[in-house]
């Protein structure tokens, strides 16, 4: 009897223990599930992200209007009757009616082409200087520039340097906000950078891109 008594206290003390265990190990998992739906501000890390956000956001209200819209125009000269780009490499030799019908070719327009770009650029000096990338008003015949209020101008080429693929151009405008180079050497890799500008559409302009 003895022998059982003192087993069956060592059943029921484990027993209690493993009670306890669990509700213990249980209990920091409940108040942090309830904390994090409950009031997501107490989180560290949700409070660096919104700092982080915040961040951006700020920078990105500040240095907008400084970001332009840049389209561009450039004219093709048609080189006689045939296509301007032909999708044979010996269509001079070819240039007959019967060979035409016989690869189902289509007819040229009448008239010289007019091929449309798009870019950005960002005002570096408040009485119109704007710097872009060259690849973007390369052979263009004619450039406008649309400022964040809306407004267009005729833009003309200062200078253009295809090694660095930038390129400078003028509007005939005052008072424009114009943006603050910084210093590169300065830049660090690992650095965060915002990028803004108009990819894709006039209608996705001043678009913030982190990274």
């Amino acid at each position: 009897m003895g022998v059982g008594i003192i087993i069956g206290l060592i059943l029921s003390a484990g027993f209690n223990w493993t009670n306890q265990s669990g509700a213990s190990s249980t209990q920091p998992v409940r108040e942090q599930l309830a904390d994090t739906s409950g009031n997501l501000q107490e989180n560290p890390g949700v409070e660096v992200l919104e700092q982080l956000s915040t961040a951006f956001a700020n920078v990105a209200e500040k240095v907008n209007p400084s970001v332009v819209t840049i389209f561009t125009e450039t004219v093709i000269k048609r080189k006689g009757p045939g296509m301007p780009y032909s999708p044979f490499p010996f269509d001079e030799f070819f240039n007959d009616d019967f060979f035409k019908k016989f690869f189902q070719m289509p007819q040229a327009p009448q008239g010289d082409l007019k091929q449309y770009g798009l870019g950005s650029g960002v005002i570096v000096s408040s009485d119109g200087i704007i710097l872009t990338n060259n690849h973007v008003i390369k052979g263009a015949d004619n450039i406008k520039v649309r400022l964040m209020d809306g407004r267009e101008f005729d833009a003309e080429i200062k200078g253009t340097d295809s090694r660095t693929d930038l390129a400078v151009v003028k509007i005939d405008a005052k008072k424009l906000p114009a943006l603050k180079m910084g210093d590169s050497d300065k830049a660090r890799v690992g650095e965060w950078v915002l990028a803004i500008g108009s990819p894709l559409s006039p209608e996705l302009a001043h678009t913030v891109t982190s990274g």
